[in-house]
C-alpha cells in the first residue's frame, strides 16, 4: 500500500498534448480535430520556434481550437534571456499558469526562478529518471510555489518506475503525462494495460490525492476522438471512488 497523500476534493485538470512543429501551424487551427469532448490543450513548441511566435499567438491559437490552453511545454534547446521572460508571460495568461521545460542540468534556475516569479507564473522541470533526485534537492532551495516538477510516463520504462517517482517526489509534482504505447512503442488502446499499465496509474495518482493538471498524450492523432473520452470518464469514475460519492457539478474541473 502506497502512502497517501492530499485527500481529493475534485477532478485534476485533464487536457490533451497538442504538439505545434512550425510556426506556420499557428494559421491552421483547421487542421487539427479537435472532438468537442476536449476543453483544455497542453501546447507543446520546440524551443527553437519561441522567438518567432508572439506571447499571446499560443493561446489566440487554442481558442481558435475552441478550447483553452491549460499550459505550455517547451522542448529541445535554445532558450535564451528574452525567450525566458516570453515564456513566463505566455505562462502567465494560461489556466495552470504554467510553463514545461525539459530539464538539463546546465539550466539555469535562478534566472528561472527570478523571472518567472515577476510575472506571477511557474517553470515545471520534466527530468530524465536519471536527473530527477538532483532536481529535487535543488528545488529544495526555492520557495513560493515558482519550480516545480513535471514528470512524464513515456520517460520511465515501465508504470512501477514512474508511480514510484510520483510518489518520492509528490510534494513537487504539478504536471503529469500519460501516453498511451504498446511494447513495440505504437500507439495502443490507453486503459489496456501493454508498456505502461495506465488504469493502476490513474488509480494510484488519484489515491495519492494528487488534482493538478494530467496531460494525455497520444502517439496516433486518429486515435484522439476515441481515447480521450475514455481517459476522461476513467479519470472521473477513479475520482468518484476516491470520493465514495459522485462527483457534484461545483466540483468539476472541465
Amino acid at each position: 500500500m502506497y502512502p497517501r497523500g492530499r485527500v481529493i476534493l475534485k477532478m485534476p485538470l485533464h487536457s490533451l498534448e497538442v504538439r505545434l512543429r512550425r510556426v506556420e501551424e499557428l494559421d491552421k487551427p483547421s487542421l487539427i480535430n479537435m472532438p468537442a469532448t476536449i476543453d483544455l490543450v497542453s501546447i507543446t513548441v520546440d524551443a527553437s520556434l519561441i522567438e518567432d511566435i508572439g506571447a499571446y499567438e499560443l493561446l489566440d491559437f487554442a481558442e481558435e481550437l475552441g478550447v483553452k490552453a491549460s499550459s505550455i511545454r517547451i522542448v529541445g534547446d535554445g532558450l535564451s534571456g528574452e525567450g525566458v521572460e516570453k515564456l513566463a508571460i505566455m505562462a502567465g495568461e494560461t489556466l495552470t499558469r504554467s510553463v514545461i521545460v525539459e530539464y538539463r542540468p546546465s539550466l539555469d534556475l535562478d534566472e528561472l526562478f527570478d523571472t518567472f516569479s515577476v510575472y506571477k507564473s511557474k517553470v515545471l522541470l520534466d527530468a530524465s529518471p536519471h536527473d530527477l533526485r538532483g532536481l529535487y534537492r535543488r528545488l529544495s532551495g526555492y520557495i513560493g510555489g515558482v519550480l516545480g516538477i513535471a514528470l512524464s510516463e513515456d520517460r520511465f520504462g515501465d508504470t512501477e518506475s514512474f508511480i514510484d517517482a510520483v510518489d518520492t517526489y509528490f510534494r513537487l509534482v504539478r504536471s503529469i503525462t500519460l501516453t498511451n504505447l504498446d511494447d513495440e512503442g505504437r500507439g495502443a488502446p490507453l486503459l489496456k494495460p501493454q508498456r505502461y499499465n495506465n488504469p493502476l496509474a490513474i488509480r494510484h495518482i488519484v489515491e495519492r490525492g494528487y488534482d493538478e493538471e494530467i496531460t494525455l498524450r497520444i502517439r496516433d492523432p486518429m486515435d484522439v476522438g476515441s481515447e480521450y473520452p475514455v481517459f476522461k470518464e476513467f479519470l472521473r469514475s477513479a475520482v468518484e471512488k476516491s470520493l465514495g460519492r459522485p462527483l457534484f457539478p461545483g466540483r468539476l474541473r472541465h
